[in-house]
């Protein structure tokens, strides 16, 4: 009887132990890291273009403001830039959505108050809907 080392030991069903792990390896499901790879590196850019979107949407923000009162600043290296930049997209994008939101209650319920046929009552719900909804979108500016 030779002498066996437990790499290769067989087991009661002929298999190495090595042929065991190789199959353990192949069976079980691996995660994709392509796929979590592509998404970082999508998701970077983007970050990255957002970056860049605010930091010259700052710069122009900025150096028109400072323009009213004669002065010129272009240091490039400043984080207010990219700060005041974030806030116009901030402001931009939620004065988009609450204008949206707005042409559509307005879309939604104008028809009812200019059709004839309605009762008094549908007409008064849908007015009171337009205004309700004007009145909360508008209540945030000053």
């Amino acid at each position: 009887m030779s002498p066996t080392t437990p790499d290769n030991q067989e087991s009661p069903s002929g298999k190495s132990a090595e042929q065991k792990v190789e199959e353990s390896k192949q069976s079980l499901p691996l995660p994709s890291f392509t796929k979590l790879k592509e998404v970082a590196e999508i998701a970077s850019k983007f970050i990255f273009a957002l970056t860049g979107l605010c930091y010259v949407a700052g710069l122009l923000i900025v150096n028109l403001h400072l323009r009213e009162y004669g002065n010129f600043h272009l240091g490039f290296a400043q984080i207010d830039y990219i700060m005041v930049g974030a806030l116009w997209m901030v402001l931009a994008v939620s004065g988009y959505l609450l204008l949206n939101e707005t042409i559509y209650s307005l879309r939604k319920n104008l028809p009812k108050v200019i059709n004839k046929n309605t009762n008094k009552k549908e007409r008064f719900e849908a007015l009171l809907r337009i205004a309700s909804s004007l009145v909360i979108r508008c209540s945030g500016k000053v």
